[in-house]
């Protein structure tokens, strides 16, 4: 699938999350529940297919699924310091935190997808505090 086909499908009103998940199963069901809050999601099955997408789709919102390796994560995550405006980075994590990445919060994975949409809207809240606008899609002309 090309970067341009997935990023057609990125328009609308809403928030973009860039979901990046090495579960196939997972990655369909987070993809779903986000839908459902009313956020655009572009998914990635691997860093090298996040990696090309991600300057084109914009994101608000990085999420580092549990299941990318660690070293996969610290590549994102300096990916996504690279960006302007920088994506606010999410974790998600089974046992423990990566020590290596920094990023804006970090959710246990057990807590699930109602868990990880309440993190998001507290992030959105958070950067409307600290004067950063959401980063709209706008439909094309």
């Amino acid at each position: 699938m090309s970067v341009s086909s997935l990023c057609g499908a990125v328009v609308g009103t809403r928030v973009t999350v860039l979901s990046v998940c090495y579960d196939d199963v997972l990655r369909v069901a987070r993809e779903a529940s986000l839908r459902g809050a009313e956020y655009e999601v572009v998914s990635a099955a691997h860093v090298s297919q996040a990696l090309e997408m991600r300057p084109a789709v914009h994101p608000f919102f990085m999420i580092l699924g549990h299941t990318v390796r660690l070293e996969d994560q610290v590549i994102l995550a300096l990916a996504a310091e690279q960006l302007t405006p920088r994506p606010r980075l999410v974790e998600m994590y089974t046992y423990r935190p990566n020590p290596e990445i920094f990023p804006d919060a970090r959710l246990p994975s057990h807590q699930g997808s109602e868990a990880l949409i309440q993190v998001l809207q507290n992030l959105s809240l958070s950067s409307s505090a600290d004067g950063r606008e959401l980063q709209w899609d706008k439909k094309p002309s």
